[in-house]
């Protein structure tokens, strides 16, 4: 009886000129379906590149000692300060020292003197050749006593090996140090140094010479081009990756050293990425993804962006070209829901 009645209705409403009702959209048990606007994933031709992360390092560091015994007189750098190569950077007292150079230069001209004389003796047959050879060794050794005495004079200055920055002062004036106590632990900020990891896959391709881009954390919105300067020759078993350097210029200092950073390595040559609408990609958790319609449903697959531009995104893996990916509002989709395309 029920069917006969609709059935009547439905003539009904076709004598008044109306239109039968559209049958309702397809349900999948959970609430009913949807209707989405799709569009075909696609190849596109980017360039080659690789993002990686990693820390942006001094260039070099040292921790410098004095090579001398004596009382700490003056510090020429503090906590954060610059040095130039050669700055004498802490003195000790150096009186001590330049009294056992004075005493080495009297001894030396003594000695000189006693060969000279020995010398004219000896060629007058009046001093033997072994008077003469021993006032020689006398001079030798008293020059190597003045220039080691000139030496430890030189060395209660400490000078700065490299131009550099001071990370750390560990020494107070008028303290008493002996030889090889640290005073400065210095570090060559500029330029800095990126050190990163990048898959075995690339390794074919990355070389010396190569440029990159790199991102500090410490400075949003600041990015500085490099040079890879330093490759690993091995592959760590355990990340399946192998290191580099590269050299990045920090002139005006305004990236700090230790910061993490995000680099870019432009590879030569072009690869081919699957393209999709900027809208299609939903990020959920930090997790990227997209909803792909197939035979009538719903499939949620997860995606590795390799890159963005005017309103695409570039995935690394996740998609295969000609696939449908939905495009429409996605708040509401979920795996395995049925569905049915719409133009939009």
């Amino acid at each position: 009886m029920r069917t006969q009645a609709i059935l009547i209705l439905v003539l009904l409403l076709s004598a008044c000129g109306g239109k039968p009702p559209e049958p309702p959209a397809a349900t999948n048990g959970k609430g009913g379906g949807a209707t989405v606007a799709l569009a075909a994933a696609a190849i596109e031709k980017r360039e080659r590149v690789v993002d990686i992360t990693g820390s942006l390092l001094p260039w070099r560091e040292a921790t410098v000692a004095i090579e001398a015994d004596g009382r700490v007189v003056a510090l020429g750098a503090d906590l954060g300060s610059a040095v130039k190569s050669g700055a004498v950077i802490a003195r000790l007292a150096s009186e001590d020292y330049e009294f056992k150079v004075r005493q080495a230069e009297v001894e030396f001209k003594a000695a000189e003197a006693d060969l000279a004389r020995i010398s004219a003796l000896a060629d007058k047959s009046m001093a033997t050749r072994q008077q003469a050879d021993d006032a020689a060794r006398r001079v030798d050794v008293a020059r190597v006593t003045l220039d080691t005495a000139k030496k430890k004079l030189a060395d209660t200055e400490l000078k700065a090996p490299f131009d550099a920055v001071v990370a750390k002062r560990l020494v107070n004036e008028g303290e008493y140090l002996r030889t090889g106590s640290t005073i400065f632990h210095l570090a060559q900020v500029s330029p800095l140094k990126f050190r990163g990891e990048v898959p075995e896959r690339y390794a074919p391709l990355v070389k010396s010479g190569i440029p990159v881009t790199v991102t500090p954390a410490s400075a949003p919105g600041t990015t500085a081009k490099g040079t890879i300067r330093r490759v690993g020759p091995l592959i760590a078993a355990d990340n399946r990756s192998f290191p580099i350097e590269a050299e990045v210029p920090n002139v005006d200092l305004k990236i700090k050293s230790g910061t993490f950073a995000a680099c870019r390595i432009l590879l030569p040559g072009s690869e081919e990425v699957v393209a999709i609408p900027e809208k299609a990609l939903v990020t959920f958790a930090g997790t990227d993804k997209v909803f792909v319609f197939e035979n009538g449903k719903i499939k949620e697959r997860l995606v590795t962006v390799a890159d963005r531009r005017a309103g695409k995104v570039l995935l690394a893996q996740g998609l295969s070209a000609g696939e449908q990916v939905v495009v429409s509002a996605s708040e509401s989709l979920y795996d395995g829901m049925v569905a049915a395309p719409r133009a939009e």
